[in-house]
């Protein structure tokens, strides 16, 4: 029977094979794959931000609807967006929520302009690399 106030004697014993440790490849920025955020992320921002552009001129005249309408925004494209890092791009929760939270304040601001600008300049190294062919 062990008694658990005396110390376990043991050995440490070298892998047989460490040659994986010489391995590791130097990382660089042209071997990320991908970009801070997800292509399928920026999509949807330019997208939503272009479907929402009739309710948000409908709802120009009473600014409690322009309000409406950017807060509704915001909560639909952050939620998205944070599905999309979570789920696809496989980030932490904490990176996806925040990702979510910044692209649906950009998405909420009244107007297509803010998410159409932000989102195309997420989307557009992501279509240069498919585009060019130097990308995975």
């Amino acid at each position: 029977m062990l008694d658990k106030r005396q110390p376990i004697r043991g050995e440490i014993v070298q892998p047989e094979d460490d040659d994986y440790l010489n391995e590791v490849e130097d990382y660089t920025l042209e071997d990320r794959s991908s970009g801070p955020i997800h292509p399928l992320s920026a999509m949807v921002t330019i997208a939503l931000d272009f479907f929402w552009t009739i309710p948000d001129l409908l709802a120009t005249p009473t600014v409690v609807g322009l309000f409406g309408t950017a807060f509704a925004i915001f909560l639909i494209n952050a939620f998205a967006v944070f599905l999309i890092q979570y789920f696809v791009e496989r980030d932490y929760l904490s990176s996806a929520l925040a990702k979510g939270f910044a692209m649906g304040i950009v998405a909420g601001v009244p107007y297509p302009l803010t998410g159409t600008i932000v989102g195309g300049a997420f989307l557009l190294p992501h279509v240069k690399r498919q585009l060019l062919g130097s990308g995975k």
